[in-house]
């Protein structure tokens, strides 16, 4: 009963593990990333759950949030409170503890099979990056470059492949770089599996963006015969396809 409980909500889930297993790798993640949670605080969790489970993309990606974090304070001359103690404070020696980390979580990526856990962590970062924040934004090249290496292993599902594309591609067109992600959310947008559907709409918006009317209609198009038989995804069909027309009214 107390299993069944525990797995009833994502929250109540957090607890149970936060409960019985705070020392496990999860546990501790769980712990750092709680809102409120001092920096000089979640460091150690964090980092032992890198220790621990080097196969969480996750909480590497945290851990290496923070040092980049802390290399902008270095630079700055950061204030005594609040450090981590088992960080240094040279700028240099921070620096050659983010490489490190990059450097293991890029291996990770490169040569381990791609989960949907390690695929979920990107399109979080992706997500935390586009909402503006800058504790994300400090490590968006770095961002760029684990999609990358994501997509070039080879034991990485078809699925997953189609929404690290789309990830990647937003964040190209958050950096502005429209072209770039072209390719890649027509990638992401072919066939006609269900999750294609958000794909696509991300497709057309891109299209919208580029002033290209001929392809987004006809990507539209597309989408309305896919969800001709699937009635809970053919709203947001339409509305995208009344988002296209206002647009273009607009743009004359």
């Amino acid at each position: 009963m107390a299993l069944a409980k525990a797995w009833s909500s994502a929250e109540s889930l957090e607890d149970f593990i936060l409960t019985h297993r705070p020392d496990s790798p999860r546990g501790s993640t769980l712990a750092a990333l709680r809102t409120g949670v001092p920096m000089d605080q979640a460091w150690p969790r964090l980092a032992r759950a890198v220790e621990l489970d080097r196969r969480n993309i996750l909480t590497s990606i945290e851990v290496i949030k923070i040092l980049a974090e802390l290399a902008g304070l270095a630079a700055k001359g950061a204030p005594a409170n609040g450090w981590p103690e088992a960080v240094p404070r040279s700028p240099e020696a921070i620096e050659a503890l983010l490489e490190r980390y990059d450097g293991e979580l890029r291996a990770r990526l490169r040569a381990r099979p791609v989960h949907g856990e390690t695929v979920s962590a990107l399109k979080k970062l992706t997500q935390c990056i586009l909402a503006g924040y800058p504790v994300c934004i400090g490590v968006a090249d770095r961002a760029l470059v684990w999609h990358n290496d994501a997509l070039a292993n080879t034991r990485l599902l078809a699925i997953m492949r189609k929404s690290l594309q789309m990830s990647l591609a937003r964040l190209y067109v958050w950096r502005g770089e429209l072209l770039r992600a072209l390719p890649l959310a027509r990638h992401a947008a072919e066939g006609n599996h269900v999750a294609t559907v958000d794909f696509g709409l991300r497709l057309v918006e891109l299209y919208v963006l580029l002033e290209d009317w001929v392809s987004a209609d006809r990507e539209l198009s597309r989408l309305e015969e896919h969800v001709s038989n699937r009635l809970f995804r053919a709203s947001d069909v339409r509305a995208a396809r009344k988002r296209f027309a206002q647009t273009r009214r607009e743009k004359g």
